[in-house]
């Protein structure tokens, strides 16, 4: 049994494969799998408190991506954008920093990690870094003016072209080769109603798509040459 559940979403009845007793056990063990790497940070953060160092040491904990966990019936990553594998933990811990206990609403990427660990160590960053460094966000609650950013996929399991513009009020997704997406990740977090193809939000679409656009063209895109010449159809 296929479930078409709004444009540009297709699943496949879970039901056909996995009983809830069987999603139940796959969430356990995911969350068995975070317990373990969180003992293991708590080992290193108490090896660090043991010999003196935590005062001194700069610490930031990530992922490289995400789970979907069943979310959309879904498990591990692949060809979705769904914020359950791209919207990732970042946690940093900054002697130099007077700000505790704060989240910051910045958009950043996982790369701009590379320079923050320049700035952090006091070196200069090289001209060549598309990312920035995280320090004026961390230690002066600086913002970085971002106001969204891009994410790109060119398969996984499959070849399959994907980009995604994330801001802090909607998502869009381009799907080269299929139907796209377009979230509103206030009102919809867990972004089930595809409003793409909704003609009340026509303006919101073609806004996020230029912006996009205008990125993919700034870092050389290969692909912003297809959504050039598709941009007014879709």
């Amino acid at each position: 049994m296929v479930n078409i559940i709004n444009p540009g979403l297709v699943v496949v009845d879970a039901a056909i494969f996995c009983s809830e007793e069987r999603w139940r056990e796959v969430i356990t063990k995911f969350w068995g799998y975070i317990t373990l790497i969180d003992d293991a940070i708590g080992d290193f953060l108490d090896f660090l408190e043991e010999n003196g160092l935590y005062g001194q040491t700069f610490i930031a904990l990530t992922a490289d991506h995400g789970d979907a966990m069943g979310a959309h019936r879904m498990i591990e990553k692949g060809e979705f954008m769904f914020d359950s594998t791209y919207h990732i933990p970042l946690i940093i811990r900054d002697p130099a920093s007077g700000r505790s206990n704060v989240r910051d609403e910045n958009l950043v990427y996982l790369h701009d990690l590379t320079p923050t660990a320049y700035d952090a160590a006091g070196k200069a960053i090289p001209e060549s870094f598309e990312s920035r460094s995280l320090l004026p966000i961390v230690r002066e609650g600086a913002d970085n003016g971002r106001k969204g950013v891009l994410c790109q996929l060119a398969g996984h399991f499959v070849s399959f072209e994907q980009r995604m513009w994330r801001r802090k009020d909607y998502k869009l997704v381009f799907n080269a080769s299929d139907l796209s997406e377009l979230y509103d990740v206030v009102r919809d977090p867990g972004e089930l109603d595809n409003l793409f193809y909704d003609p009340d939000y026509v303006a919101v679409k073609k806004e996020m798509l230029e912006e996009m656009r205008t990125e993919m063209e700034r870092i050389g895109d290969p692909l912003e040459n297809w959504l050039y010449r598709v941009i007014e159809e879709i």
